[in-house]
């Protein structure tokens, strides 16, 4: 069987939508002050197959081939763009969204750069 990077990187970044990042979302709500409801997503994935119907919060996962440098060509890296769309029913709560991924990220101590814009999240992971 071919291994196929961008379905593994697809698997790792829908399991940890949809199972990690729950448990940290939980963790936050209880230190808002806010009293800020933080549900976990009801579908991550491919845009296209977006189950008809879905209520919010879901969030769309694209993988591209990654911008390379010199260097990177030259040792061979395989680098990977990740963007995720978040669609949220308040804009306010994205902020929790991403700061509960980036320290989800950090535990694992991966090898990506992280931003975003918008409802959008930004990673470059190197495989």
């Amino acid at each position: 069987m071919i291994d196929i990077p961008e379905e593994r990187i697809l698997k790792e970044i829908t399991d940890i939508l949809m199972n990690d990042l729950p448990k940290v979302l939980l963790e936050l709500e209880e230190q808002s002050e806010d009293s800020i409801r933080l549900p976990p997503f009801r579908y991550v994935g491919l845009e296209e197959n977006l189950p008809p119907g879905t209520g919010l919060p879901y969030a769309f996962v694209e993988i591209e081939e990654g911008e390379y440098t010199e260097k990177d060509r030259i040792v061979k890296k395989q680098l990977y763009g990740i963007i995720i769309t978040i669609k949220l029913g308040s804009i306010n709560s994205f902020s929790y969204y991403f700061h509960g991924l980036c320290s989800i990220y950090q535990s694992k101590t991966l090898n990506l750069k992280i931003n975003y814009l918008k409802n959008k999240i930004f990673m470059t992971v190197e495989k």
